[in-house]
């Protein structure tokens, strides 16, 4: 029915639309992945990494109606550095806010930056059994920057900036 089946947590007597349920508040200075694996597909892919300064919390909230009743979330990590196979290492900071809806995803906020370069997106995933996603996003690359991730030397430099919105349908 385009539902999510995530469960709704038991309410406290009493409580109000002002009154949000804390259910995760979590901080985290330091941690490491090391031998880690992500399979996709078929394929699998060597993981290594650490994280600092990590932050998470969920809330439960209640709306004016059952169907607005949802989860708040938010995801904030100060450094995330990933080595990944043959490509240089990664070291992104990322931070993002949620809201997890019985049949939708909103994010309305999304920031992940490395060095001089950033994007930012926010948007919303509806219709969860044949998925409707639509976003808008701005972002700022530092081409000297990239071209070092990706080896490729003969770009030294520049900027390019890009803003724009989108939407995928997944029809089945």
């Amino acid at each position: 029915d385009g539902s999510t089946n995530v469960p709704e947590p038991k309410v406290r007597p009493g409580a109000t639309l002002e009154m949000p349920e804390q259910l995760l508040r979590l901080a985290v200075d330091h941690a490491e992945l090391i031998d880690g694996m992500l399979q996709w597909n078929e394929e699998k892919i060597k993981l290594q990494g650490m994280a600092e300064d990590v932050a998470v919390e969920l809330v439960y909230k209640l709306g004016n109606s059952a169907a607005n009743h949802h989860y708040d979330g938010s995801v904030k990590v100060g450094k995330v550095r990933v080595l990944l196979p043959e490509l240089e290492p990664l070291t992104l900071s990322v931070a993002a806010e949620f809201r997890l809806y019985r049949d939708r995803v909103d994010v309305p906020r999304m920031r992940m930056s490395e060095g001089k370069s950033w994007v930012e997106a926010a948007g919303a995933v509806s219709e969860l059994n044949s998925p409707v996603a639509q976003f808008k996003y701005r972002a700022a690359a530092d081409l000297g920057e990239l071209a070092g991730l990706a080896r490729y030397s003969r770009l030294r430099g520049g900027t390019v900036q890009l803003n724009g919105q989108g939407t995928y349908r997944w029809e089945r």
